[in-house]
């Protein structure tokens, strides 16, 4: 993983929260901070007092077997990583135990892009009381062929359909979310993400559907939507 602390972090004995980053398929831990330009966004957005400090945490979903390149952060039945199990019982509590964090759901968010931004949708709509914000960039509505070899079978691969799945999961906690697509994106999976959002929005959810103009399903419109998914984190996690 690959970490962001604000300015004076290492001075201060204040906690953070923290906001965990899902990267694409193929891609790794180092993308957000190299083509998604995290640091810059958030020593910019400090500078001019549009967030509040936060540790951003880049995490590496990569895995073995049949699709070690293409996890969607799931548990694999098919002999891969338990991705799913890593996030949740490894990645969060390590962080919060290394670094001085909110170390609860209302001081995290987890975002992603591509299948990093289906990852922040699955896991967080399903993860209620580790994350209280999803940060969604271009994500799929589905695990699509990375969890066809994830899974061993079609149900288990229905049950993480976030499109179809998103009108009846129970939320036991509210999510806020913010879903972005890219304008000049009209397939299938940009028409999953405004149905995602339309939907959460319609469960009484505080959502904000976000449309990159003129954008495609690159990196530059993750760089580009970036800030203002931050500054939604920003609105939405608990301060020290």
């Amino acid at each position: 993983s690959w970490v962001y602390t604000p300015p004076g972090y290492a001075e201060s004995a204040d906690r953070y929260p923290v906001v965990y980053l899902v990267h694409g398929s193929p891609g790794h831990a180092g993308d957000w901070f190299a083509a998604g330009n995290v640091g810059h966004a958030m020593d910019t957005l400090l500078a001019h007092g549009l967030v509040q400090p936060m540790i951003v945490v880049s995490v590496d979903v990569n895995g073995t077997g049949p699709a070690a390149r293409d996890t969607e952060c799931l548990d694999s039945t098919t002999g891969g990583a338990l991705v799913e199990t890593y996030l949740t019982t490894v990645v969060i509590p390590y962080v919060d135990t290394h670094l001085r964090t909110v170390a609860d759901r209302t001081g995290r968010a987890l975002g992603g892009f591509s299948s990093g931004g289906y990852c922040a949708l699955d896991q967080v709509l399903r993860h209620t009381g580790l994350y209280s914000t999803l940060l969604a960039m271009a994500p799929y509505g589905d695990p699509g062929t990375g969890g066809t070899a994830m899974l061993a079978t079609g149900a288990e691969w229905a049950a993480h359909h976030v499109t179809a799945y998103a009108p009846t999961i129970p939320l036991p906690q509210p999510v806020a979310a913010f879903v972005a697509v890219a304008g000049a994106d009209h397939g299938q999976d940009s028409r999953d993400a405004r149905t995602i959002a339309a939907t959460l929005r319609q469960r009484g959810q505080d959502v904000v559907l976000h449309v990159a103009r003129g954008d495609v399903h690159t990196w530059n419109m993750a760089r580009a939507t970036l800030p203002y998914a931050l500054v939604f984190a920003s609105h939405h996690l608990s301060g020290a």
